[in-house]
């Protein structure tokens, strides 16, 4: 029966490790676009708006 309680234990701390890590990663990745992708956001924006006014 502890088998499975170790199991799960074990289960929810990777699934953690991965959460945080994949967050970490995002605010990461964020704070570089945010420095440098402010730009394309805007390009992509300004095209997305060009397109929708088109119709």
């Amino acid at each position: 029966m502890w088998l499975i309680h170790v199991n799960i234990a074990v289960l929810s701390y990777n699934v953690a490790m991965v959460y945080t890590g994949v967050t970490f990663t995002i605010r990461v990745t964020r704070k570089e676009d945010k420095k440098r992708g402010n730009d394309k956001l805007e390009e992509i924006w300004s095209r997305e708006n060009r397109v929708h006014s088109n119709k």
